[in-house]
């Protein structure tokens, strides 16, 4: 066994975050991500707002909204996902939001992800 639920369940959440971003093999979706925004619009940097999205999956945000109304109010964070020092007027909109390619039906957005999604996404 790689590790027990209980140990991660009764963690603070910041560790239990850390530990999400610690386990995913995100290094070549950032470089393909930083290339593809090339010259284009570059508010907020790539790897913080992919910490957002981990974010409102870890903390089980139903919303873009939701999530932007969390970072809104805590700061803590909002520094976790390394977006208040990238920040020029406080925390992103939902207009500038990364938009997941997800299906419109919100049921299929909760289910939980399949090892074949996880390794479509990598």
């Amino acid at each position: 066994m790689l590790f027990s639920w209980d140990d991660v369940e009764t963690r603070p959440e910041p560790q239990r975050f850390e530990l999400a971003l610690d386990a995913l093999p995100d290094d070549a979706l950032l470089t393909e991500l930083r290339k593809r925004r090339g010259a284009g619009r570059n508010d907020f940097p790539v790897a913080a707002m992919w910490r957002a999205v981990i974010a409102g999956i870890v903390f089980q945000h139903a919303s873009v909204e939701s999530l932007l109304r969390e970072l809104n109010r805590n700061l803590a964070l909002l520094d976790l996902c390394g977006l208040r020092t990238a920040t020029k007027t406080g925390t992103p909109s939902s207009r500038h939001a990364p938009q997941p390619s997800l299906p419109s039906s919100q049921e299929s957005c909760r289910e939980p992800a399949s090892q074949a999604n996880v390794r479509q996404i990598a």
